[in-house]
This record gives C-alpha cells, structure tokens and sequence, in this order.
C-alpha cells in the first residue's frame, strides 16, 4: 500500500474513532447503532472520495524527483519516465492495468497531481491506431500518445525527429514542448492526420 493510500486509510480510522466515541458517550444504546452505520458511511465518503481527489499533502509536502512523487502516490511498476520543462508523464503497469500521470514540478519540488488538470484531447484513428494528447492544463508541455488495438509493434516516426518510447503493452510516448502546427506523423508508413487542440 502506498504512502498516499495510508495517509488517507488513517485519516478515515481517526475520524471514525472520533465518531464512535461521541456516539457511544452522548447517545441512548438503541439510537447507537444507526449513529455509528450513518458515521462509517459518511467517513468513508469524506476520506475516499473528497481527499483522495485533494492532494492536501501538497501544502506541506515537496518531492525532489517526479519518481519520489510517484513512490509516494502508487507502488505501482514505472515503466516509462518522460520529464518535460515542468511537467512529467508517468506510465505505470499493476500487472492488470496501465496509468499515465502527470505530475508538476514547481519551485519548491515535483507535487502529487489528483488528475483533475489533466486533459486528454484529439482522439484520432486510422487503421487501428489512436493517437491522443495528455496534457496538464497548467502547462505548455504535451505528451503525444499512440496505441495499436492488436498491441502489436509500431514504426512511428515525424518530421521533427522526436523519439518515442515504447511500454510493455506496445503503446508509444513522445513529449513536446508545444506541439507544432506544422506537425506530421508516420505510422507503419502512412501518416495520420492530427488536429490537436
């Protein structure tokens, strides 16, 4: 279990304590039951839901590399890093399921990001392949993404050279600072058409 899953799980047992305690101190016996069911359902509406959106940790606490951030946040295998000028994308696999996460450098650290800000636009397909765009919406930096439905391995390439990183699951990663108007991607020898916003 992660650190920011702990932090969460304990703020949860504290509260409800808390609640047990006034229930069984200020309540009649017969009205304890219904208080102390009403209080787990609302603690844990309060503790999973509303803090695991608010990185309250953010206030007081600064990573020195996005990959400490990321330790802190998921325990989860990093399988790609792609730092930009202040952002970096993140791909992490459980073995069941693959995560991007943005995480924002500021300038006291790298931050914990609760995917609020994160954006992903411009879907497009040809011949099995998508490709979108993940990006903070607090940042200039842009990760282009590219995915083949059959998971099989692709030859990218754009007329600016970039390098793309390839994951396990055979979906590919490039970062841009912005991405240029006058950008062409190559895919398995055919370009894909691309109007990111």
């Amino acid at each position: 279990m992660s650190y920011f899953v702990c932090v969460r799980f304990s703020i949860f047992i504290v509260i409800l304590t808390i609640c047990i305690f006034l229930i069984n101190t200020r309540m009649q016996p017969e009205k304890r039951i219904k208080a102390i069911i009403g209080s787990v359902l609302i603690c844990s509406f309060v503790c999973f839901t509303v803090l695991w959106f608010i990185p309250f940790e953010n206030s007081f606490l600064s990573f020195s590399t996005a990959q400490e951030a990321y330790s802190y946040y998921s325990n989860d295998d990093v399988e790609i890093m792609i730092e930009g000028s202040d952002t970096c994308l993140i791909v992490a696999n459980n073995k069941k399921t693959r995560q991007m996460l943005i995480f924002q450098k500021q300038e006291d650290g790298w931050k914990i990001k609760n995917g609020s800000n994160v954006t992903i636009s411009g879907i497009n397909s040809s011949d099995n392949t998508f490709c979108y765009l993940i990006y903070d919406s607090s940042s200039k930096d842009r990760y282009i993404t590219i995915s083949n439905i059959v998971k099989s391995e692709l030859n990218i390439s754009d007329n600016f050279g970039t390098e793309f990183f390839k994951d396990s699951q055979n979906h590919y990663y490039a970062y841009f600072e912005k991405l240029p108007d006058d950008y062409v991607l190559t895919v398995n020898g055919k370009t894909v058409e691309i109007e990111f916003k």
